[in-house]
């Protein structure tokens, strides 16, 4: 892969501003660099920023976190993901969870807020396997627990969750039961627990134990967040327990697994109607996720760490050697505007960019939407 020494990159900037007396420092050089970067890969998919990676997906788990260099979906928009033998399609963007549920016939999508960038999936597993559904009222609960009920008619999956109270005295709660025998031992390594919670007031955090019986378990302690990755919040949260982070206490069994314990802390609640729904294990689908990473900038030569910025000049930019100059004019353009604010510049700049710029998109066309609406008129550039 061909790479652009930034030192050396600004020394030929340098060399054709040709502004004798405004000099532009390196720290704006980087700016104006990086700018160049962002507007030459909008919208296109380059070799150099491409990554093959994989996503477990599981049942019920709506939103999945995307890499953190992800930058979009290689192109056609609607990107096509294997998994197994079947091909899928993601569609559109989503504002929030709630609007992608209702789009009942699209089985993938994006989701953007200030928090991050997110898959969502409409996944069904076909290893899923069924430990409670709370449908019944043989439950132990101890420590600030009391007053158990199933309700019928607020739950997530289903059609019942359990109810239960808990007051400010131990500052921890038990709920457990003895079920009927099941077989784990192929979730061990890759499965979750997955559970669904509805919570007044949010609890300080879950563990989960779940074995042959009280002596014999596996655990999972201190779960304090979302399967999303967000805190607990107000109403249904959906939990996740990663089994292959299980401790094991005394000597398990895990092909004859009978007993599990819900508890948590909960430092100062006391609240009604807390709710447990649908606890399942999961086995992981792996799907092929192809994405452009927006991170092209070695960190220094060889190092191995990328990055979006360009912030010293000993960093190496990921490109094509044959359109080098594309991005010296395209940072030059911006350097006249912004800094020298030298009409001649920028309009030398741009002649020559134009010119490279018609290969560079029969090579590498962008997929970026025009603007449509007659709103939008260009600026004045001085």
């Amino acid at each position: 892969m061909y790479k652009i020494e930034v030192a050396n990159l600004i020394t030929r900037l340098q060399t054709a501003s040709n502004s004798i007396g405004n000099r532009v420092e390196n720290n704006d050089w980087y700016d104006f660099i990086t700018s160049a970067i962002r507007d030459l890969r909008a919208g296109r998919t380059l070799p150099w920023s491409k990554i093959d990676s994989q996503i477990n997906l599981y049942t019920d788990v709506i939103k999945n976190s995307l890499p953190s260099d992800f930058d979009s979906f290689i192109k056609p928009s609607k990107n096509i993901l294997s998994a197994g033998d079947s091909s899928i399609k993601i569609n559109g963007n989503y504002s929030n969870e709630k609007e992608f549920r209702n789009a009942s016939e699209v089985l993938f999508g994006l989701m953007y807020n200030r928090d991050g960038k997110y898959l969502l999936s409409r996944y069904k597993g076909e290893s899923d396997l069924l430990v409670d559904n709370f449908g019944t009222e043989d439950y132990t609960l101890s420590g600030d627990a009391s007053n158990e009920e199933i309700d019928l008619s607020d739950y997530i999956l289903g059609g019942n969750s359990l109810v239960f109270d808990i007051s400010d005295f131990t500052h921890s709660f038990a709920v457990e039961k003895t079920i009927d025998s099941i077989d784990i031992s192929d979730f061990l390594r890759e499965g979750i627990a997955t559970l669904f919670v509805k919570m007044p007031v949010a609890l300080e955090s879950l563990t989960l134990k779940i074995g042959n019986d009280s002596s014999n378990y596996y655990q999972i302690t201190g779960v304090s967040e979302q399967s999303t990755g967000e805190s607990f919040q107000v109403g249904w949260n959906h939990i996740k327990f990663e089994l292959k982070d299980a401790t094991v206490v005394g000597s398990v069994n895990s092909e004859s697994i009978s007993w599990y314990e819900i508890s948590g802390g909960n430092t100062s609640i006391t609240s009604k109607n807390f709710k447990l729904n649908g606890l399942f294990l999961r086995l992981p689908s792996v799907v092929d996720l192809p994405y452009n990473s927006k991170n092209i900038v070695e960190t220094s030569d060889g190092s191995g760490t990328y990055q979006e910025k360009v912030d010293e000049g000993v960093n190496q930019i990921l490109w094509e050697e044959n359109f080098e100059d594309l991005l010296l004019y395209k940072t030059l353009e911006k350097a006249g505007f912004f800094k020298f604010r030298d009409i001649d510049l920028v309009q030398r700049s741009e002649s020559e960019y134009n010119k490279l710029m018609t290969n560079f998109n029969v090579r590498y066309p962008s997929n970026k939407e025009k603007i449509k609406s007659r709103y939008y008129k260009q600026a004045s550039r001085f």
